[in-house]
């Protein structure tokens, strides 16, 4: 959304970018930036169109804040900061790899080592099908906590591991087309 008079009437905007975006930040009523899932897209009229620039990393942009039209920030997931004084131009040719866009996050458990239950955060970027199972170190299948289609967002789940014997087990969430595991550790 978009306002020109201080939050009294809003007009509907569209980035032209399909993924979620988390944070912008305009320098001054012309240039702005923002930031999500699969990089950085700047505008230099006002928000009335969105360009998308090389952010030069697949991971999630959660932050960002600009001093001036040109410098500026940006933060995101797994401790990625990039900073411009170009205002995010390439200086340099470059042909961007084509990255395929992660669909499913999992983050680590909390706490971890745990004693009796821990919660497993995770991200769905689009909604589906989606099973998030916990395994022994023989592959076994001790828990299933999630099977069923989730809207895009961020989720959790508890795992309560009553009647397992301490030791390390695997969290494993599957979307058919991706999957990611963490190593959490159970201790009695």
């Amino acid at each position: 959304m978009h306002t020109t008079d201080g939050g009294a009437t809003w007009t509907a905007q569209v980035s032209s970018v399909p993924e979620t975006l988390y944070r912008v930040y305009f320098s001054d009523h012309q240039n702005g930036v923002a930031v999500g899932d699969l990089g950085i897209v700047r505008t230099t009229n006002g928000g009335a169109t969105w360009t998308r620039q090389v952010s030069r990393t697949a991971r999630p942009l959660r932050g960002v804040h600009f001093i001036d039209a040109n410098t500026g920030a940006v933060v995101g997931d797994f401790g990625t900061i990039l900073h411009t004084t170009t205002a995010g131009e390439v200086a340099t040719s470059v042909t961007p790899l084509p990255i395929s866009p992660k669909l499913l996050t999992i983050e680590q458990n909390y706490p971890n080592p745990f004693a009796a239950s821990t919660a497993i955060p995770f991200v769905v970027s689009r909604g589906g099908h989606v099973s998030l199972s916990v395994y022994d170190l023989l592959g076994r299948e001790v828990a299933m906590l999630v099977d069923g289609v989730l809207p895009a967002g961020r989720h959790s789940v508890t795992w309560n591991a009553a009647g397992l014997a301490s030791g390390v087990y695997l969290g494993r969430i599957d979307s058919g087309i991706e999957r990611r595991g963490i190593r959490m550790v159970l201790m009695r």
